[in-house]
């Protein structure tokens, strides 16, 4: 069943489902209520994964970090009476999922910069590791997996990797499995280790 929910206009008996650019429009009026309950169930599943995302790249995943992001996503789309969301020009059909999604992690990397006394130690990955689109997302997973499988990474480190970054699983659930036989600091040694060998590969221009 979609996400999507009718736009209110009807042709033929049949309720027509507006295109997401047409939503965003609707949005840019920031009293249509109803447009931001149709913009939460069809969008708000894509911001909360930029947002946990963006935040691994720092290695870092404090409990409530995501909310209080994603809380501050919405704030930016509101602002100066939903600027950003008035200012957004469509160069193709679909367009708006990836300028979404660039808001989305925009306001997640700002919150790094404004912290970066405290998080002295969190850098992101490249940004050159930011995929534009799912295709290329896609070629980018296939990348680190091959460098993964390579020494000296372990079969078992490459998994703790693809169980957080992919299954979203926290390093204490990951500790939690007897056969890895890791304490949470050890699994998080494991990811913060890998989170640099990549960085580096990418760096060094190994991926082309």
């Amino acid at each position: 069943m979609s996400n999507l929910e009718p736009s209110g206009e009807y042709e033929g008996g049949l309720a027509l489902e507006e295109s997401p650019e047409e939503l965003l429009q609707k949005c840019a009026d920031m009293d249509d209520t109803e447009a931001w309950d149709r913009f939460l169930a069809r969008f708000n599943p894509l911001i909360i994964a930029t947002v946990v995302r963006t935040i691994r790249r720092y290695g870092f995943d404090r409990a409530g970090l995501r909310d209080d992001l994603v809380q501050d996503v919405y704030l930016k789309f509101s602002a100066n009476r939903a600027k950003v969301l008035r200012e957004f020009k469509p160069l193709y059909p679909g367009a708006v999922f990836g300028y979404l999604r660039v808001i989305a992690a925009n306001v997640v990397h700002d919150h790094f910069k404004s912290k970066m006394g405290k998080y002295s130690d969190q850098s992101p990955l490249p940004d050159n590791v930011a995929a534009p689109d799912e295709t290329e997302w896609r070629l980018l997973l296939r990348d680190i997996d091959d460098l993964l499988k390579k020494p000296p990474v372990s079969a078992r480190d490459r998994q703790i990797f693809w169980l957080y970054y992919r299954q979203g699983m926290s390093a204490k659930e990951i500790a939690a499995i007897s056969s890895l036989n890791l304490t949470i600091k050890g699994v998080e040694s494991v990811i913060v280790r890998l989170n640099q060998l990549i960085r580096n590969a990418f760096e060094n221009g190994e991926r082309q």
